[in-house]
């Protein structure tokens, strides 16, 4: 550390020289008291760190020159006695600190926190020029990427390069400072990009969130593709960056992504399926291809696993660079899947065939022996979903293997219009997805009974589906294949909001009523739920204990995580839940004490054991109480049965006998409570 002493005496200066290095400070002292060479040591940067004896002439005058002279340096003033001045006298004037040179562990203290306060600054200043450096650089990189590549503020551009000016047909990126990106969207995509765009504010670092979009030019154009979006700074101020992506190089990017995934292992059969799904357009002509490596079990009795990994590591290294750009899956070391998105029927046909040309002609050498390789591929038209798709490939390839076809490309006949290649799953998801855009359900309420006096009004809600024709289905007939789907969350939505809107409604009329609504699995995994549902009940001024949740016990022990998050949202809220279907699994108690609901519902086939010699009813009522937990038993068809199930024990009671569900919320609470 350079050091300067402004003091007459030199004892003085080695005093502090050797409080410093005995304190671990190197230290290069310099001492004098001419006025002139302080200013200019102290205006050059010549030294480190100052200390300044106030017994200097005109010390008042003097210390706020200094500290004007170089704003940053340390000003330490000393004194060889007890000085006449306080700290905020000196610190007033400009000085760092005031220290009396009597008081030697004073003097270390602020001697380090100074020198401190130096290297600080100094690795500041280091690291300020590299991101200046840095941030040149990006900037050089942006305006030379081919990429459109934007930056918005508060839904206005404050960057854009040139690949995202031409994109947007713009003459130059100065007409598209300031311009909102909602002008360059689409009514719809506008509201998915704001959509996505609260999601991002709460968006954890490095979080991406990408979305197709349609778009227009100032001349009226259209332009398409998926936007990213990254949460990013520009000049020092938080914004979103923006990223444009043509159609196809979504496709690529994303099958990129897939590749890597792979190949580090984390790709499996479900993000693969996730991938494509996110790329298939319903209205586009797409296919899925199973590839099965030929005579694998011969292979494995020859040469062993070892023998196998070598033979069909090269046909996967073929598959891989002959179907770049495609999305593929290696499911085991022999069989491959690639997905091909908006390519007719003979353009797939030929790129399968392709391949199987170029395996034949690969001579893989295992154990110093050679192996000829070939494929059989299985291939069938995405209907329905993707998962289907691949289903029905593998069904084909294994029919035709049976039949000892080999080296061959096998396609699904194409469905022709009159007669639609879907099956019972994908007639009843076309039914869903009708009903959904129809809103064609209606919703059933059933009282819940108190059996101890509890005088609050309660139900259950139930849901039917109306097809086209009027003809009405209970969830047994379609709820399984929505949730397989992934569209059960819709459903689960829709019946919220219009079970709120009832309940309100009823309340308005000076009822008490509570309501337990049913939510499926799609919606308890889905971590956006729980946030829209928190906005849902506020936005209807409910109180949070009038709607109750409740979760199937099988979709309960299938997602225990998101099932406990779940119930710890609502609890958040202040709202119940309940666990129904209870009692079916083995070791249900180990699910209760794992998640905290409120209530539990009883499956309705322990019932029929009340009173029986092998009464399963009883005790999993007195268990589930003896948790702290209200009990709740349906399918009540028989006063024998209310009578039984009141001295069991049980807290509240639903079946046929007291009302089946009906449109609307009329049973008559008060005859219970007489």
């Amino acid at each position: 550390m350079r050091i300067l002493v402004a003091e007459s005496s030199e004892s003085t200066a080695a005093n502090i020289d050797s409080v410093l290095r005995d304190a671990g400070v190197a230290t290069r002292i310099e001492q004098t008291d001419d006025i002139l060479h302080i200013n200019e040591l102290i205006g050059s940067n010549a030294v480190d760190l100052a200390f300044i004896a106030t017994s200097l002439p005109d010390f008042t005058e003097l210390m706020p020159k200094l500290r004007s002279a170089n704003p940053h340096m340390p000003l330490v003033a000393i004194s060889l006695e007890h000085p006449r001045w306080t700290n905020a006298d000196v610190m007033s004037m400009g000085a760092s600190d005031l220290v009396c040179l009597m008081d030697r562990e004073h003097l270390t203290h602020v001697s380090l926190r100074e020198i401190e306060y130096v290297c600080q600054r100094m690795r500041n200043l280091v690291l300020a020029r590299a991101l200046r450096e840095a941030e040149d650089r990006c900037l050089l990189l942006l305006k030379s990427s081919k990429d459109p590549i934007a930056y918005i503020h508060e839904g206005m551009h404050i960057y854009a390069n040139d690949a995202y000016v031409e994109r947007f047909g713009y003459g130059d990126s100065d007409e598209m400072l300031g311009a909102s990106i909602m002008d360059l969207l689409s009514e719809e995509s506008g509201a998915e990009f704001k959509t996505h765009l609260k999601a991002m504010r709460h968006a954890e670092e490095g979080t991406e969130h990408r979305f197709a979009f349609n778009g227009r030019t100032p001349n009226g154009s259209t332009v398409t593709g998926t936007i990213v979006l990254a949460n990013a700074t520009y000049e020092g101020e938080p914004c979103l960056q923006v990223n444009v992506l043509t159609p196809q190089e979504a496709l690529v990017g994303n099958t990129r992504e897939a590749h890597q995934a792979s190949d580090d292992g984390g790709l499996d059969l479900g993000s693969f399926l996730g991938l494509c799904e996110g790329v298939h357009d319903k209205n586009d002509t797409s296919f899925v291809f199973l590839f099965s490596m030929d005579g694998l079990d011969e292979l494995r009795n020859q040469h062993g696993l070892l023998g196998v990994e070598q033979a069909t590591e090269p046909v996967y290294q073929l598959v891989t660079e002959t179907l770049e750009g495609t999305p593929v899956l290696r499911l085991s070391p022999g069989e491959f899947v690639a997905a091909f998105f908006n390519q007719s029927k003979d353009a797939v046909t030929a790129i399968a065939e392709d391949l199987l040309a170029k395996t034949s002609q690969l001579a893989i050498e295992v154990e110093a022996k050679t192996v000829h390789a070939s494929l059989t591929a299985a291939g069938a038209r995405i209907v329905a979903d993707v998962e289907h798709a691949l289903d029905d490939a593998y069904q084909l390839l294994q029919e035709h293997l049976g039949k000892g076809v080999h080296n061959t490309v096998i396609l699904e006949l194409e469905a022709t219009e009159d007669a639609p290649a879907l099956d019972e799953a994908g007639r009843t998801l076309a039914k869903i997805n009708e009903a959904i855009e129809r809103q064609s359900f209606k919703l059933l309420f059933q009282p819940i009974i108190s059996l101890h006096g509890d005088s609050d009004e309660h139900y259950e809600v139930f849901l039917r589906m109306l097809d086209s024709e009027a003809v009405e289905y209970t969830p047994n007939n379609f709820l399984q294949t929505a949730i397989e789907h992934g569209v059960a969350a819709k459903i689960d939505r829709w019946v919220i909001l219009q079970a709120i809107k009832a309940l309100c409604v009823h309340r308005s009329k000076g009822h008490n009523t509570r309501l337990t609504i049913n939510v499926t699995s799609n919606s308890v995994a889905d971590p956006e739920f729980i946030k829209w549902l928190t906005v849902a009940i506020k936005a209807a001024r409910l109180p949070s204990d009038a709607v109750i949740f409740q979760v199937t016990e099988q979709d309960a022990n299938t997602y225990v995580r998101q099932t406990r998050e779940f119930v710890e949202g609502l609890r958040e809220m202040h709202c119940q839940s309940t666990i129904g279907r209870f009692g079916l699994i083995e070791n249900p108690f180990e699910l209760l004490q794992q998640i905290p609901v409120d209530m539990v519902k009883i499956d309705g086939s322990h019932v029929a054991s009340l009173q029986q010699e092998n009464d399963t009813i009883t005790p999993l009522l007195k268990e589930i109480q003896g948790l702290g937990k209200f009990t709740i038993v349906p399918m009540v068809e028989s006063a024998a049965q209310l009578s039984g199930l009141w001295m069991a024990g049980a807290n509240y009671v639903q079946g046929h006998y007291l009302q089946e569900p009906t449109g609307e919320m009329n049973y008559d609470f008060t005859t219970e409570d007489d």
